[in-house]
């Protein structure tokens, strides 16, 4: 397999998290995972509003961005299962807050790419 150089200025570091990516099969599908998670865009826009809002309920959430109350709830299940999100119970009411706020540096890589380069990609 040729071997290719990475683009953007990338880091050693990251030189070597993308070859670990390449060559770890379980780690790959692992953050396979992430994305897919993240696949959904009521998923992505919610945990969007999470890392620019902090901790919120459901309520709160639904509300904010216009969405079922129901579809918020299954969407927050999704992410928390994937290890985005966490819950917090008080009272009556369960709060969430992203468990990784590092994630955020991958929505916003996600959308400089798109800026940058939307109109090469699908949709752009």
């Amino acid at each position: 397999m040729a071997k290719r150089t990475m683009r953007c200025g990338a880091t050693k570091g990251t030189q070597r998290l993308v070859a670990k990516v390449a060559e770890d099969r379980e780690w790959a599908g692992v953050l396979a995972g992430v994305l897919k998670a993240l696949g959904n865009p009521a998923r992505l826009r919610i945990l969007a509003y999470l890392l620019g809002c902090g901790e919120r309920t459901v309520t709160d959430i639904s509300a904010s961005l216009g969405l079922a109350q129901a579809v918020t709830s299954q969407q927050l299940s999704a992410l928390r299962l994937n290890g985005l999100l966490r819950v917090r119970r008080d009272g009556g009411f369960r709060r969430y807050s992203v468990a990784l706020p590092v994630v955020g540096d991958l929505v916003g890589c996600l959308a400089r790419c798109y800026e940058e380069h939307g109109a090469k990609l699908p949709g752009g």
